[in-house]
């Protein structure tokens, strides 16, 4: 160890380059392999794959994915009028998009709890099908 730290400090200069020559291959080395990620769980020969095969055969509309659609006002609260219109003219568009089976709007007596303490940002939930779900999987893996 003292061999090398006497290195290092003899030879300050090409040691600092080499650094910069190690990080900048790192960075290009992450960004040529990308961040995509494939996010697939199959448990085969188990009770919840097999519940999962079942609800997909047997009620397609409710195998699909829940996503949350987070929305926030900078000034006032998601319960104004103003904000409440605009949100809920996009939750409208958000349930006629194919695959959605359903949106739950935190403007809704059991959605009341989606909106947070402060009321500056709430979100509404939306349920799509299996269909959904293998076309997002696709596009991800494209």
């Amino acid at each position: 160890m003292a061999t090398l730290a006497r290195f290092a400090v003899s030879h300050r200069r090409l040691v600092v380059a080499l650094w910069v020559l190690v990080l900048a291959l790192a960075l290009g080395l992450a960004r040529g392999v990308g961040s995509s990620y494939y996010n697939s769980v199959t448990l085969p020969h188990t009770e919840a794959q097999r519940a999962a095969d079942l609800l997909a055969r047997r009620f397609p509309a409710q195998a699909g994915d829940t996503d949350q659609i987070v929305f926030h006002s900078r000034s006032g609260r998601v319960t104004d009028p103003a904000v409440r219109a605009r949100v809920g003219r996009m939750l409208v568009a958000v349930s006629r998009l194919p695959h959605v089976t359903g949106v739950l709007s935190p403007y809704s007596r059991t959605g009341a709890a989606q909106i947070a303490p402060g009321a500056s940002i709430g979100f509404a939930t939306s349920a799509s099908t299996s269909a959904a779900t293998r076309f997002r999987r696709a596009l991800r893996s494209a």
